[in-house]
């Protein structure tokens, strides 16, 4: 691998394991587990997430969803490496992450991620985005992905999101004025909000403690 320039590790790398949870990439048989997961929480990640409006309406969608996910999982420039998070005592599916949106230059990706209602407050997205951060920042040779810098992007007034990233200690590098359309909830009217960027760099990250160093 090029010191300047990331390429995803072939093959790709396995599954990460935290206390509680397995993250992996998505095979086609998650197709029903997926769709199930998204549709009982459809208002739940509304309106945070745009793609629950539109997105695996059917589980004929979540399965073409999944066979693009296998497609480019293969492609050697791939946008877009999506994971399910499982509870490891069962195997059920309840949520999602990955790694998005590759800067090749900047050795960068984006983490993206959602859980399911039930599993709210008892910190399994934390869990599992420390994992997927350490598995980011680890060695090709290790078992990881070779990259140098994580970002996350949420929006201002997604309060759980962003307190994902401060329970972490990430770094908040910058607010974004009304740079987001929220189409409104209860509680809030429709119109531009704020969103915030977090980050961390390989070096400041603990990656056998699955932690920011401090």
């Amino acid at each position: 691998m090029d010191a300047q320039r990331w390429a995803a590790p072939s093959p790709l790398p396995g599954p990460i394991f935290t206390e509680r949870l397995e993250i992996r990439r998505y095979v086609l048989g998650d197709a029903p587990a997926l769709f199930n997961a998204v549709d009982r929480d459809r208002k739940a990640l509304l309106p945070w997430l745009p793609w629950a409006a539109f997105a695996h309406r059917s589980e004929a969608d979540t399965l073409s969803f999944l066979r693009d996910c296998r497609r480019g999982y293969a492609s050697v420039d791939a946008p877009d490496f999506a994971m399910g998070i499982f509870r490891r005592t069962d195997g059920e599916l309840v949520g999602g992450t990955g790694l998005h949106d590759p800067v090749a230059q900047a050795r960068q990706a984006e983490i993206g991620y959602w859980v399911a209602d039930a599993e709210r407050g008892q910190g399994v997205c934390g869990e599992a985005v420390a994992g997927l951060i350490s598995a980011a920042f680890a060695s090709p040779h290790d078992g990881g992905w070779g990259l140098r810098r994580i970002v996350i992007h949420c929006a201002a007034l997604n309060l759980r999101s962003a307190r994902v990233c401060e329970k972490l200690g990430l770094r908040r590098e910058s607010v974004h004025i009304a740079d987001r359309w929220f189409e409104g909830s209860t509680d809030i009217p429709a119109g531009y909000i704020d969103s915030h960027t977090y980050a961390v760099l390989d070096h400041e990250w603990d990656i056998d403690g699955c932690r920011y160093r401090r």
